[in-house]
C-alpha cells in the first residue's frame, strides 16, 4: 500500500490516499479532454514512485 494517511474511528479503519497521473502535450494527446484520460488511465493502471504516474 502507498504512502497516505490511517486511522480508526468508530471501529472503522480509515486510509486516505492521492496520485497524480501526468499526461504531455502533444505526446500524448492533441486535446484537453485527451490529456485528461490518459493521465487517468496512467495513474490507475500503474501505480508510479509515491502515487507520482507518466503516460508512456
Amino acid at each position: 500500500m502507498g504512502s497516505g494517511s490511517r486511522w480508526t474511528t468508530t471501529g472503522c479503519r480509515w486510509w486516505v490516499g492521492a496520485g497524480i497521473g501526468v499526461a504531455v502535450f502533444p505526446q500524448h494527446g492533441g486535446d484537453a479532454k485527451v490529456l485528461r484520460q490518459q493521465a487517468d488511465t496512467t495513474c490507475t493502471t500503474n501505480r508510479g514512485r509515491r502515487g507520482v504516474c507518466v503516460a508512456g
